[in-house]
């Protein structure tokens, strides 16, 4: 079996004031691993977030940029991502710095050792592990993900967190079609209902710190 490769891709919207801090510390924290490349997907931005990706493009050897289809939506992004990428196993990551870098390395060594797995972060493992996270926001998605665990006879507590890893074949099977956020149910739902064995690991979670919240 070929050494399995990783694509990390990242969907922006309007991320001036993070993606560079977010790409560096992936790029610290995976400097160790081989085989890694980065897939930075800009969606109809309107500040300066494409000459920031034109910069790590240019800086980084393993980071390629691309624009996606001209039609707003993380989902949009996250297909382009898929479309734009070559790894045998895609890894998606918010750009706002909301990831710990460390947690998207683990992610890799657990998918090294079950490659044919997904690997899905939980972010409410523990109380100390998430900050920032609103309140009211924080109850809902707790009964949604409960609903949802209920529903689909799952033990993994996070569906609809977007920290998550999959081998390639599994997204192209799965063959996702929503332009929004649902894209991530329709992913790890998808990849239940397929009878793919899911690991999931605690992961930790911050508020952004810079700019705003910009997919919608």
């Amino acid at each position: 079996m070929s050494e399995p490769k990783y694509s990390i891709v990242i969907p922006c919207h309007n991320e001036q004031d993070t993606i560079r801090s977010t790409v560096t510390g992936l790029i610290e924290a995976v400097s160790s691993i081989p085989n890694i490349n980065f897939v930075l997907v800009d969606n109809l931005s309107s500040d300066a977030t494409w000459e920031k990706l034109q910069s790590l493009e240019r800086e980084f050897k393993k980071v390629s940029i691309h624009k996606s289809e001209p039609r707003a939506g993380f989902g949009v992004a996250i297909r382009s991502g898929v479309a734009s990428s070559t790894g045998t196993h895609i890894v998606f990551v918010m750009a706002d710095g909301s990831e710990h870098p460390a947690d998207v390395a683990k992610f890799i060594e657990t998918s090294k050792k079950s490659p044919d797995a997904c690997v899905f972060g939980n972010r409410f493992a523990s109380p100390g592990l998430i900050t920032g996270y609103p309140p009211f926001k924080r109850f809902l998605n707790r009964v949604v993900n409960g609903g949802l665990g209920l529903v689909f006879r799952t033990d993994s507590p996070d569906l609809t967190n977007g920290f998550k890893l999959y081998p390639r074949d599994v997204i192209a099977n799965i063959d996702p079609k929503s332009d929004d956020f649902s894209i991530t149910l329709e992913l790890s739902l998808g990849a239940i209902c397929a009878g793919i064995r899911v690991i999931t690991i605690p992961t930790f979670w911050r508020g952004r710190e810079a700019g705003k919240s910009s997919f919608s």
